[in-house]
């Protein structure tokens, strides 16, 4: 997994992404900044099931999930792709997610070709919510000060 991360960080680099990298772990994920605190991009490989992922990660916040969730027809238009919205009932997370089966991460023939679809899917998650939540977080603030 480690490897397959140190992968997706050269092609992020290779590919003037504007995607930050981080330093790699041996952990099924690897998080990207969004822009807000309390919610960030993952991308995330599952070996059992062989897929891999690029989602939206939100923390303890419900209210932001629920304001994303009513525009989702709209997102969904603009992302270009079905998205798999999750409301981890024994967790205080949520996330929204799309996938891309039949991933043998452990084929390095592969790599190239995930890490391409990751960093694609990873820039539109960035483009199209990125903006929102930074809307949505202003408005609550706003509405916190009055």
């Amino acid at each position: 997994k480690q490897d397959f991360w140190s992968s997706l960080n050269n092609k992020i680099l290779q590919s003037k992404s504007f995607l930050s990298t981080r330093k790699p772990r041996a952990q099924h994920w690897h998080s990207f900044k969004l822009g807000t605190s309390g919610s960030n991009l993952s991308a995330v490989i599952n070996t059992k099931e062989k897929y891999i992922s690029a989602e939206v990660y939100i923390s303890n916040d419900q209210t932001l999930y629920e304001v994303l969730k009513r525009n989702k027809i709209e997102i969904e238009k603009e992302f270009g792709d079905v998205l798999d919205w999750q409301d981890l009932d024994d967790s205080k997370a949520c996330r929204i997610r799309i996938y891309k089966y039949n991933c043998h991460i452990d084929n390095e023939d592969q790599w190239d070709s995930n890490c391409e679809w990751l960093i694609t899917k990873l820039e539109k998650l960035y483009q199209v919510f990125s903006p929102r939540i930074k809307q949505i977080k202003n408005n609550e603030d706003q509405i916190s000060i009055n």
